[in-house]
């Protein structure tokens, strides 16, 4: 705290020691030029205090670094015996999709009013999709004893 009080002190001396040496030309200029350097001091003592206050057990977080955990290997026959069966692919179809729109009313090319209603357009067409499908063999089935 004293530090601080003396710091500040002594700006405002060297402040006021700098504006009462320049006599020379008019007192608007000298208003501003005090006010510039008063501007100066101040930032430059505002750093020195915020310098000297910092504390000294500051610490820097480090960051540790960790490994990877090991990769665990499994017995490739223990997988191969437990699984009795094979992928097959299916066709399977998708049906197309349908957005419902309002159709407000209007007259056809007949000159025939048409009243207003909801109407179903069609926003993607149907399709075939592959798809694999893991088939497990039974005991009736020819691969079972392979």
């Amino acid at each position: 705290m004293k530090k601080q009080i003396a710091i500040v002190c002594a700006t405002i001396f060297v402040v006021g020691a700098t504006a009462s040496i320049s006599q020379a030309g008019p007192a608007r200029r000298h208003t501003i030029e005090g006010a510039l350097i008063g501007a100066g001091a101040v930032i430059l003592g505002s750093a020195i205090i915020h310098q000297m206050s910092r504390p000294a057990n500051a610490r820097v977080a480090v960051r540790q670094y960790h490994y990877p955990p090991k990769p665990r290997y499994v017995k490739r026959h223990a997988k191969k015996a437990c699984r009795k069966g094979h992928l097959e692919i299916r066709k399977i179809w998708v049906e197309p999709e349908y957005e419902t729109r309002w159709n407000p009313g209007h007259y056809n090319r007949r000159g025939k009013w048409v009243s207003s209603r909801y109407e179903a357009f069609k926003v993607a067409d149907g399709y075939w999709r592959k798809e694999k499908i893991w088939v497990r063999h039974g005991r009736n089935h020819p691969r079972y004893y392979d």
